[in-house]
């Protein structure tokens, strides 16, 4: 996993850890729920926050995996073409041994 993978999983934990430590606080002292009402807007907010780290990750994943896709493709033409080199090569060894033979008898 990248460097820059391993930065964005640790936000997005950090994000999770602290919807838990709200979630719990709030469950354990509901009288506080009332004043939790004026950041109500601050916590639409973070839920987009959350939303777009979540749509972050799906679209980096599918860039790697597009991009692990032309790669492969490109390893298979690379590999095509030396393997039509090598056959080319065989053919005009056998073809020299084919010839040097017929040139001793």
């Amino acid at each position: 996993m990248s460097k820059n993978r391993i930065i964005f999983y640790s936000v997005f934990g950090v994000y999770q850890l602290a919807i838990l430590i709200f979630t719990i606080v709030i469950d354990s002292n509901v009288n506080a729920l009332l004043g939790v009402v004026r950041y109500v807007p601050a916590l639409k907010y973070f839920a987009l926050l959350g939303f777009l780290l979540v749509a972050a990750d799906f679209g980096w994943a599918w860039w790697v995996i597009r991009n692990q896709k032309k790669e492969v493709d490109k390893l298979n033409n690379e590999s095509k073409s030396l393997k039509a080199k090598m056959f080319d090569l065989q053919e005009e060894a056998k073809r020299d041994l084919a010839s040097g033979k017929a040139n001793t008898a």
